[in-house]
């Protein structure tokens, strides 16, 4: 295995950070390229995820996705050793930079939907699509990261058995019904341009009394006022279901806000591709 290398090969420095089930470091590599390294906590359950993750990685070479370099598995602790994006998870990078104009937060957008069309042409779906899970290097590059549920699929159907899921990010036949495809990628895509229009801002951000949920669901209006307090996570599913959708944003243009509508439609099949999303996109701005 070329990626198969030793542990004294990397010295690791500043802790980037934390999860569950391991840590990741900026490090440097044979003390010249500074890398960033995915560890493994010893003794965890998650050994078989992440050496799944590992082994995926090595099949996914795409200039907006985030690249391999090397892993060291052979011994504990595991690491996965990826290039350094410099500026850290897109969602810190908006909410630290609200100067951010228009015509850089779309080309960020076209960016994740080229790194996605690659996935969606090599069947391979990613199941947390979200700014968390996008890197932001030098000149306001972004690439696709954080490949832990990511499968590739043999049909257009992955049905999960996990029982952990962002629900928020979630498609609902994905939520409800453990079904995943590119198209459930396709939504997640979606929720992820509100994030990026909205910098960095959460996901149905506010819950409107049961009058107000109503009159938008059958109105699909176009402006959310009246907020209350923040979402209740179980509630929203049951919302989504009977037709709401987060409103359109001010910053957010009419043709951007159609896009996202689109990649929320209740019939999967008729959520555009990341093929057709990306030159909407490319065209559009």
């Amino acid at each position: 295995d070329k990626y198969e290398v030793e542990h004294s090969e990397f010295k690791l420095e500043k802790k980037l950070g934390e999860g569950n089930f391991g840590q990741v470091f900026e490090g440097l590599w044979n003390g010249t390229t500074k890398v960033a390294v995915k560890t493994l906590k010893q003794g965890t359950s998650e050994q078989e995820s992440f050496l799944k993750e590992a082994k995926l990685m090595k099949k996914l070479r795409h200039p907006k996705l985030v690249q391999l370099y090397a892993v060291c598995t052979r011994s504990e602790p595991f690491y996965i050793v990826t290039e350094l994006m410099c500026n850290g998870s897109l969602l810190d990078y908006l909410r630290d930079h609200e100067d951010l104009n228009q015509l850089i937060l779309i080309d960020m957008a076209t960016q994740i939907a080229s790194g996605m069309a690659y996935l969606e042409t090599n069947n391979y779906i990613h199941r947390d699509l979200a700014a968390r899970n996008i890197l932001v290097g030098k000149n306001n590059c972004v690439k696709v990261a954080d490949f832990g549920l990511a499968r590739a699929i043999k049909e257009e159907i992955y049905e999960s058995t996990s029982k952990k899921f962002p629900i928020k990010w979630s498609a609902p036949e994905a939520a409800l019904q453990k079904k995943f495809s590119i198209k459930s990628d396709v939504w997640s895509f979606g929720i992820l341009l509100t994030e990026i229009i909205g910098k960095g801002r959460e996901p149905y951000p506010g819950i409107l009394d049961g009058a107000k949920i109503q009159s938008l669901t059958q109105q699909n209006a176009s402006s959310n006022t009246n907020i209350l307090t923040g979402w209740d996570t179980k509630e929203i599913l049951p919302h989504v279901e009977r037709g709401y959708r987060m409103p359109q944003l001010p910053d957010c243009p009419d043709s951007l806000y159609a896009i996202m509508k689109n990649c929320w439609d209740a019939d999967p099949k008729n959520r555009n591709s990341f093929e057709t999303l990306l030159w909407k996109l490319e065209d559009a701005y």
